[in-house]
């Protein structure tokens, strides 16, 4: 695939972890990648029609929920993290924000420290 100098967004539908970690059970050396399997600090996507995805050079990019279209009122729920291919059966990995808040609010405000 080639790459965009624009940036891209694409439509995608969060998978349940038992349904993700079957997927990647499935692949092969993802087991050597993923010890413990997909675990719930991480979150998987994948574009059911299979034509978008994260790919080569996403890495770190959010993966947002919209919260309100209009207000321009978005919500990051997790980071790119991997993936096997771009845009395949196999549901793309994400960092689940929600996992590392406290880190984060301790970095973004370390005043703030109970």
């Amino acid at each position: 695939r080639a790459r965009s100098k624009i940036l891209l967004r694409a439509g995608l539908e969060l998978v349940p972890l038992d349904q993700c970690n079957i997927s990647y059970a499935e692949q092969p050396g993802s087991i050597r990648l993923l010890k413990q399997g997909v675990i719930d600090s991480l979150l998987c996507a994948i574009d059911q029609k299979l034509i978008a995805d994260a790919c080569k050079g996403d890495s770190g990019g959010p993966l947002i929920h919209e919260l309100n279209v209009e207000d321009g009122m978005y919500t990051i729920m997790g980071v790119i993290s991997s993936g096997f291919g771009c845009a395949t059966v196999t549901p793309g990995l994400y960092t689940r924000v929600s996992s590392y808040l406290d880190f984060i609010e301790g970095i973004v405000w370390p005043d703030n420290r109970v």
